[in-house]
Parts: structure tokens; C-alpha cells; sequence
């Protein structure tokens, strides 16, 4: 059985070649330099090749020690994915600073 290059692929290149030919075209039409195909693909290749680089994202600062998840040693139901979620799912994790209203610890997955 013979492998054929996906469909698609071949789609793709084509398309990039027409577009190429048909920025030559108009290059050269506008008065620009009398460039070769070549010369303008490489161009184009090397402009994409170029090392871009990346913004720097901000340092979020460390979470307030104050707030930390704690094992327990009883099962108790996340108040996260309640609220967001409306599923009840039982961790042992909880806040180790939070309380409800009755002094129970808010569990937390």
C-alpha cells in the first residue's frame, strides 16, 4: 500500500506558494526592487525565523501565610466546589484559619 501526504498538507502548501507568487506580483508591479522568488521566500522565511522576545509576566507575590490548607483527621464537604459547582465532595483538607457561622472548619479540595 502506497502512503499518500494528507490532503490537507498539500492544500496548505499550495496556498502558500500562490500567496507568495502573488506577493511577488504586486511588489514588483508598486515599483518595488526587482526581487527574485526565491530571494523574497527566504525573506519572508527569515522574518519569521526571527527570535521574538517573550514579554516577562509579573512575580506574583507569595499567598498570605495566614490561609493554608491542613489534613484533618475527618472527612468534611468542600465549600468550593459547592459554591461553584453545586457537587458535594468530601475532602479532609480544610482552612486552618476559616470558620462558619457554628465554629465548623471550611473544607477545601
Amino acid at each position: 500500500p502506497r502512503k499518500s501526504l494528507r490532503w490537507y498538507v498539500k492544500i496548505f502548501f499550495h496556498l502558500l506558494d500562490a500567496s507568495l507568487w502573488n506577493s511577488k506580483y504586486i511588489l514588483c508591479k508598486n515599483g518595488g526592487s526587482k526581487i527574485t522568488y526565491l530571494d523574497l521566500r527566504n525573506t519572508i522565511i527569515a522574518h519569521f525565523l526571527q527570535v521574538q522576545p517573550t514579554p516577562q509576566r509579573p512575580v506574583r507575590p507569595r499567598p498570605n501565610e495566614q490561609h493554608r490548607l491542613v489534613k484533618g483527621d475527618r472527612r468534611v464537604r468542600c465549600r468550593q466546589c459547592f459554591k461553584t459547582q453545586k457537587k458535594r465532595k468530601a475532602t479532609i483538607y480544610y482552612c486552618e484559619v476559616c470558620t462558619d457561622n457554628s465554629d465548623n472548619k471550611i473544607g477545601l479540595c
